[in-house]
């Protein structure tokens, strides 16, 4: 997934976070459940997947939530 598609996805939900938003929301907090394709370079897609820790992550949330 590309932070372009993330921008698609979230106008899609209708909150949408720019591109730009969204490379700054990965480089800053997010790196650490993510791995990337290549490094960031201005005007090239990385393309991201969820690592181990980011995916035990997302399941704790999803479990939160169902137990709510």
């Amino acid at each position: 997934m590309t932070t372009g598609d993330v921008e698609k996805i979230t106008a899609d939900l209708k909150v949408r976070v720019k591109t730009p938003n969204v490379s700054n929301a990965i480089a800053e907090s997010l790196q650490k459940y993510l791995d990337g394709d290549s490094t960031r370079i201005k005007g090239k897609a990385v393309r991201y997947k969820l690592n181990r820790k980011g995916a035990r992550y997302f399941e704790s949330l999803i479990g939160k939530h169902e137990q709510a």
